[in-house]
C-alpha cells in the first residue's frame, strides 16, 4: 500500500466506520443493524488488509459497548469496566463451590479406585448414581461419567 492508500484507510476506519459506532453502537438484531455493522466491519478489512487488527479492536470496543462493558464515550483513557463488580459474597460462594466440587472428584476418585482393585468398571457417586469408566489404553487417562448427575471426569 503506498501512503496514500494508508491514510485514506486510517481516515475511513476512523471516520466512517468509528465515527458511525463509537457513541451508538448497534442496539438489535431485528433491525439489521448488527449485521450492517459486521458488512461494514468485514468490507473494510478487504478494503485495508493492512488495518485489520486495527478494525478487530475497533469492533471489539463497539461490541463491548453495546454491551455496556466498554469504555465510556469521550473518556477513552479508562480501562473497560464490567456491568457486574464481583462482591465478596460472589467470591465466597464460588470458592464454596470449588470446595465441593474438588470433595466430589476426590470422593469420586476414591470409589473408582476401590472398584479398580475389585476389577469392576463402575463406581459409586456421592449422588448415589452410578459411575462408568475407563481408562484410555494409549496414556491410562481415566474417563468417567454418573448415570444420575452427569458429574464428569476426564483426565
Amino acid at each position: 500500500m503506498t501512503d496514500k492508500e494508508v491514510q485514506n484507510g486510517f481516515n475511513d476506519a476512523w471516520i466512517n466506520f468509528w465515527g458511525k459506532y463509537k457513541d451508538v453502537p448497534p442496539k438489535d438484531d431485528a433491525s439489521g443493524a448488527w449485521e450492517e455493522f459486521y458488512m461494514e466491519s468485514a468490507s473494510m478489512k478487504k478494503k485495508y488488509p493492512l488495518l485489520e487488527e486495527v478494525i478487530n479492536r475497533m469492533s471489539a470496543e463497539i461490541i463491548e459497548r453495546a454491551r455496556g462493558n466498554g469504555n465510556v464515550p469521550g473518556d477513552y483513557h479508562r480501562p473497560p469496566t464490567s456491568s457486574k463488580t464481583q462482591t465478596d459474597s460472589d467470591r465466597d460462594n464460588e470458592d464454596d463451590d470449588i470446595k465441593k466440587s474438588i470433595d466430589k472428584l476426590m470422593k469420586v476418585m476414591d470409589s473408582i479406585e476401590t472398584a479398580e482393585q475389585k476389577g469392576e468398571k463402575i463406581a459409586t457417586c456421592t449422588c448415589g448414581g452410578v459411575v462408568h469408566f475407563g481408562r484410555a489404553s494409549i496414556n491410562n487417562h481415566l474417563h468417567a461419567r454418573c448415570e444420575k448427575c452427569g458429574f464428569v471426569i476426564m483426565q
